[in-house]
């Protein structure tokens, strides 16, 4: 889980700094939506994936 959440942080990070630098105007504001909804589509399924998990029966 740890080297996930690191390989999302070092995407992000350089969609801010290298990607989007390129970008003006409303296409840089619609890539900043764009990432925006993507990341709380990661953190939604994220949870959905914890919660499932929490309910499954233990094995005996």
């Amino acid at each position: 889980r740890i080297a996930s959440a690191a390989v999302v942080v070092l995407t992000v990070l350089k969609v801010f700094l290298i990607d989007m630098s390129d970008l003006t105007g409303i296409y840089r504001a619609l890539s900043f939506l764009g990432l925006g909804v993507v990341l709380i589509g990661i953190g939604w399924f994220y949870q959905l994936l914890l919660f499932q998990r929490a309910h499954e029966p233990e094995p005996s």
